[in-house]
């Protein structure tokens, strides 16, 4: 069910898209739309100015990962991770100081190196959550982040209450913190300019998802409650935390400004190099994608969804086609790119589908 955007004031030019890419859609819609990408879900951006955008499978189990160009969004190279992936609850990605990206998915870890194009597997021990639980998927490797202090990888478990590290050095395997959340496959881990760590996820031993941030000082310092978070990004600040009211919080919990408030706990968020800080909100017919600026100027780019006709057992329902945002990836020239899962709730029975990418640009 789709809820209504409240709050948000939209200015400048729409969102652009690639109309080659599309049937029937709307032209003032996702155009410059980029490469057509299988359902594009964790990424990041690398020091050289492309990005990585990791691909979930669904069809026939073949999780990707595409490199882009962040100026335009082509496609510069895929390469298929694993052919066949099975105990699936999500993944991760991430970048090293070096010329490695880091995977994480079912019971795996993986090395990719951009210059051999050579993937290194380990498999992760099996270690049960703090928590009883009776979810078959409970253990599968979720989103990491690359500790740079200490070179190794961090990365948290579904329906589990830990934050575990990996030293590719020795290839040992460690739990880094007890957690006081239970992380899931939306929750996600940020890592600051000083090392101190976020990682969110729902109060743990809660009935009901209650959003919340665990937050270490460092990676030896014991965690604290961060409550109603549902984001996290690190800038050169610190730590920005996006709370369920919209409310920005810096480390020290000062509210730096507030943006309209996410509608869902799944929240599209991202912090870029010039701690520009972006947010989509997709809901009542539109889909909004907003930027922070550094001098906290608030801009907004909004367009109208696809309408569509559903029939269901009360007749005709008017609805608009969710082009399934999951993830934004800035482009370093203060736009974002807009990431969706392809072939997701993402067609009307018309034909007409959004594309794995949308371009955000902002006047400055």
């Amino acid at each position: 069910m789709l809820l209504p955007v409240m709050g948000i004031v939209a200015c400048g030019s729409p969102i652009e898209g690639d109309k080659s890419t599309l049937t029937s859609q709307p032209e003032s819609i996702w155009a410059n739309g980029g490469a057509l990408l299988p359902a594009g879900h964790r990424t990041v951006l690398v020091a050289d100015g492309s990005g990585w955008i990791l691909s979930m499978p669904f069809v026939d189990d073949a999780l990707q990962l595409a490199k882009i160009s962040a100026s335009d969004g082509s496609l510069l190279k895929s390469t298929t991770i694993d052919g066949a992936v099975h105990g699936y609850a999500g993944a991760g990605l991430a970048a090293d100081a070096g010329s490695h990206l880091w995977i994480t998915y079912a019971r795996e870890i993986v090395r990719f190196d951009e210059l051999t194009g050579t993937l290194l597997t380990w498999s992760v021990p099996t270690v049960l959550p703090r928590l009883p639980t009776d979810n078959p998927l409970a253990g599968s490797v979720l989103a990491d982040g690359w500790y740079a202090p200490s070179k190794r990888l961090l990365f948290i478990r579904n329906d589990d209450q830990r934050l575990y590290s990996f030293d590719p050095a020795t290839a040992a395997f460690a739990v880094a913190s007890d957690l006081p959340i239970t992380t899931s496959p939306i929750s996600m881990i940020a890592i600051g300019p000083t090392g101190e760590v976020a990682v969110t996820g729902s109060i743990a031993g809660a009935a009901d998802f209650t959003p919340a941030a665990a937050r270490l000082a460092s990676l030896s310092a014991a965690p604290q409650v961060s409550s109603d978070v549902e984001a996290v990004c690190s800038r050169s600040s610190g730590l920005t935390y996006l709370r369920s009211n919209g409310s920005l919080a810096s480390d020290d919990n000062t509210i730096m400004a507030t943006i309209p408030a996410p509608l869902t706990t799944q929240v599209p968020f991202t912090c870029d190099p010039g701690d520009n800080l972006f947010e989509a909100i997709v809901g009542g017919g539109t889909i909004s994608v907003l930027r922070l600026s550094q001098s906290r100027v608030l801009e907004a780019r909004t367009d109208a969804l696809i309408p569509i006709v559903v029939h269901g057992l009360g007749g005709p329902v008017n609805t608009y086609a969710n082009p399934g945002v999951v993830a934004l990836m800035p482009d370093l020239a203060g736009g974002v790119w807009v990431i969706s899962e392809a072939g997701i709730n993402t067609s009307t029975n018309a034909g007409s589908a959004y594309p794995t990418l949308a371009h955000a640009k902002f006047t400055t």
